[in-house]
């Protein structure tokens, strides 16, 4: 929607039509018959081009007068009619007796037409024209380059290959120009990707938006996000109720228990199973057996656990582990996009890699 004082930059309008027709008496006695068609000017300016031509034939009655009618449309219509760059789009027209009935105009509904006709023709400009990649700096016809929104160009080849590495690092696709980071419009992402890349890398994104909300936990069984309140969470896929602070079934009322305090547990447990006596023989024969085998599960599963938690880091965001084999302790999480410090813990601010609480245990 335009107003009455929008603006617009323009590099190509329409052309100016004129239609002729010729008279069997042309051009001995009498001139063309003729009008002028422009989607850009109003009635009264075309009205004026019309006197004009009408003043050119008179000057040569008798002569062929086409060719100077179409010479001064394209070289001296602007001028005659005191337009330098800046036109005029009236909001509405009303009809005047005084305007030639050869003036055609459409400027008060051709706002539309005239801008598609000038991103057409900017379109074959730049495809017939050779460009410079922002990435490569080899030099391509216009047809092999994808044009962002902020007018930056690369080829399609190098924005493919950037597109496909954003995606492999689980990151938004923004230009690739390093001072403008403008979002890419996904459907060039998505001609970049394909269609399955596409959805992954939204699917991702959307994850990592989720987990770094203050509220979001991922369920420990399935890994579907969840919202917590005060230490709850119910998994909307496969509703277990669980608490977020240790990860375990819910235990209102009931302390959590470590790791250790969980393996010491079922380590009493299964002895104390074994060495019941509380139970029936024919119970001893069968019962036994089946909640040993639970137990022992639970226990392989606690102590493998146990042994992932001595060897990696938790995400301070989304609490996935992390093993590090090498290099410094600046962690980068593939799964929510978080930077944190190996050595302590903690999560490092936007833009800024470096732990201030490991910091101040050096200086101590």
């Amino acid at each position: 929607m335009y107003t009455k004082t929008s603006s617009l930059k323009l590099k190509w309008v329409p052309p100016i039509v004129l239609t002729c027709l010729l008279p069997k008496a042309y051009p001995s006695h009498l001139s063309p018959i003729f009008t002028i068609f422009v989607q850009w000017l109003d009635a009264t300016n075309i009205s004026s081009l019309c006197k004009e031509l009408d003043t050119i034939w008179m000057g040569q009655i008798g002569q062929e007068v086409v060719y100077s009618w179409v010479d001064f449309l394209q070289r001296s219509s602007l001028s005659y009619l005191d337009i330098d760059k800046r036109i005029s789009f009236p909001a509405s027209q009303k009809a005047d007796d005084a305007q030639d009935r050869r003036a055609i105009s459409k400027s008060e509904v051709g706002i539309s037409s005239i801008l598609s006709y000038n991103e057409t023709i900017c379109n074959e400009k730049f495809y017939e024209s050779l460009h410079k990649c922002g990435i490569c700096l080899s030099e391509y016809a216009g047809t092999k380059f994808v044009r962002l929104p902020c007018l930056h160009l690369f080829c399609h080849n190098c924005m493919e290959m950037y597109s496909q590495m954003r995606a492999k690092e689980r990151e938004p696709v923004l230009c690739p120009e390093r001072k403008c980071k403008e979002p890419v419009p996904h459907a060039v992402v998505k001609s970049m990707l394909g269609v399955e890349k596409f959805e992954q890398l939204e699917s991702q994104l959307l994850q990592k938006m989720l987990y770094s909300m203050s509220n979001s936990v991922y369920c420990p069984r399935c890994e579907q996000i969840c919202s917590e309140e005060d230490h709850f969470a119910l998994c909307p896929n496969c509703y277990l109720a669980f608490c977020v602070l240790c990860r375990d079934k819910y235990h209102p009322g009931t302390p959590c228990l470590t790791l250790e305090e969980k393996i010491k547990q079922a380590e009493e447990s299964l002895k104390i199973l074994k060495n019941s006596n509380l139970l029936l023989p024919v119970q001893k024969k069968h019962l036994p057996p089946l909640m040993s085998n639970q137990q022992h599960k639970e226990l392989e599963i606690m102590r493998s656990e146990e042994e992932i938690m001595r060897t990696t880091k938790r995400c301070p965001a989304c609490h996935i582990s992390i093993s590090r084999t090498e290099g410094c302790n600046h962690i980068h999480c593939l799964r929510c996009g978080q930077d944190f410090c190996y050595n302590c813990g903690m999560a490092y601010e936007k833009g800024k890699f470096r732990c201030n609480e490991c910091s101040l245990r050096h200086k101590r």
